[in-house]
């Protein structure tokens, strides 16, 4: 049997499973801490309950997700632009883009553009931000923030107040560059 709480919309936000395990002649009571595992079956007394938290995406409900991390490109060597595959919001309101460059042609480069695009519903990418030319002269880590009410501060390469689109890709544009840069690009979900 399941039981599912809705908002004020009719929309499911939650979702509890209740199931019983029946009793059987011969069953210990519960005792004062609920369990008893004396006979190695536990105790078939009771009630389980599991509740998990669901949002509704306009179709279907999707599952509750935490602060996570996803590689939107491997690190590769790269003189050409490149786009990610497309990489889905479930319930964040902001990212960190960490573009970690691990070698540096000779001479020292420059990446044209590092841009986000939103995927519109007919599946054309619509530009939703892009930061300008990163000079490139050493490896490390250049790190972006897209979030509602996001600071700006020295310790960010690039900052946006705003919130994340549902489905997005990363795009880094080099076409200029005729020495490769080897880097990779991860999406921290902040929410």
């Amino acid at each position: 049997m399941a039981l599912q709480i809705f908002d004020e919309f009719g929309n499911a936000i939650s979702s509890v499973a209740l199931r019983g395990k029946g009793v059987k002649e011969g069953d210990t009571p519960v005792d004062v801490n609920g369990w008893n595992l004396a006979d190695s079956q536990g105790n078939r007394m009771g009630l389980h309950v599991l509740a998990t938290q669901w949002g509704f995406n306009g179709s279907t409900h999707d599952r509750w997700r935490n602060n996570h991390e996803v590689t939107a490109l491997a690190n590769a060597a790269r003189n050409t632009d490149v786009y990610s595959g497309d990489l889905v919001n479930y319930n964040a309101r902001g990212i960190i883009i960490l573009l970690d460059v691990t070698a540096v042609g000779a001479p020292a480069g420059q990446i044209d553009q590092l841009k986000v695009q939103f995927k519109a519903p007919s599946g054309v990418y619509q530009a939703f931000h892009a930061w300008g030319t990163l000079g490139i002269n050493a490896p490390g880590v250049k790190a972006f923030q897209i979030y509602p009410g996001a600071a700006s501060t020295s310790s960010w390469t690039g900052t946006l107040q705003a919130l994340v689109p549902r489905t997005f890709r990363i795009g880094v544009l080099n076409a200029n560059q005729l020495d490769s840069i080897t880097y990779s690009v991860t999406v921290a979900f902040i929410v």
